[in-house]
């Protein structure tokens, strides 16, 4: 995928390869919060206040109102209309209002201080992950369970300082594989291989999971200093598929989407 970091996209048109839309937040102010829950289902609110800690819930919020006005960025449609259904295994889509154009496709993630949306109209198999590099985590622990043995060799290969770059590095990728999928932790991840070539990212698929890797394009960008974002596509005979970043402020959402501060 080539990348292209903050293009104008014209309203009311539609991705011509993969749109991602970023956000990165530390704290949401009250007026924010009010503001971006106006562009939330009735639902959304509702599980909004499940949330116990008040950083889960602004996580949660505003994945919410950067997915629904990404979507109102191509329609012109309110943001609070979108209605979403889960597949077998969790995988959010779309199921109205219609819209007149070609099927919109998206996938979230978030994670400490940072929101991700990928859109698209070439294909349902999108997914995206975003993982915050220097959290708590047993990576290699992680890894022995997930990595295939050729990544695991490399990985034990690395000078201690470089192995933690190198297993977010590759379990991003595989997580917007298996979220492409729409599979989640159904698929075996240690049954595919990431090859981090310098000019473009390669996988392999084993005999367990007999996939077409030339059917797949990734992409793998940093964020910020502590954040990194992989993206998988089912590629649908596209040969060159374009990907724009779009950078919204929490507070420009409400915006966006059409709203007030006071709603």
């Amino acid at each position: 995928m080539q990348a292209l970091f903050n293009p104008l996209i014209p309203q009311h048109s539609w991705p011509p390869g993969v749109d991602l839309w970023c956000s990165g937040w530390q704290v949401l102010g009250d007026s924010v919060r009010q503001a971006c829950a106006a562009a939330l289902s009735a639902e959304e609110r509702e599980r909004m206040k499940a949330f116990l800690l008040p950083g889960a819930a602004d996580q949660f919020l505003l994945a919410r109102a950067l997915l629904r006005t990404a979507l109102s960025h191509y329609t012109g449609l309110p943001a609070a209309d979108w209605r979403f259904r889960a597949g077998e295994h969790g995988k959010p889509y779309l199921c109205g209002p219609a819209h007149g154009g070609p099927a919109l496709h998206f996938n979230l993630s978030h994670c400490n201080g940072m929101v991700a949306c990928a859109v698209t109209t070439i294909s349902a198999g999108l997914g995206v992950d975003v993982e915050h590099t220097g959290r708590t985590l047993d990576f290699t622990a992680v890894a022995s369970m997930v990595f295939s043995p050729e990544e695991m060799a490399q990985l034990q290969a690395l000078p201690a300082a470089e192995r933690r770059g190198y297993f977010f590095s590759i379990w991003t990728l595989k997580e917007a594989y298996a979220k492409a999928r729409g599979l989640g932790f159904h698929l075996p991840l240690d049954a595919l291989s990431f090859d981090r070539a310098p000019a473009s990212l390669g996988v392999r698929f084993s005999e367990r999971w007999p996939d077409r890797a030339e059917g797949w394009s990734f992409s793998q960008h940093r964020l910020s200093a502590s954040h990194l974002l992989s993206v998988a596509i089912d590629r649908h005979r596209e040969e060159t598929i374009p990907l724009r970043f779009q950078w919204r402020s929490p507070q420009s959402l409400p915006a966006a989407a059409g709203l007030t501060g006071e709603g």
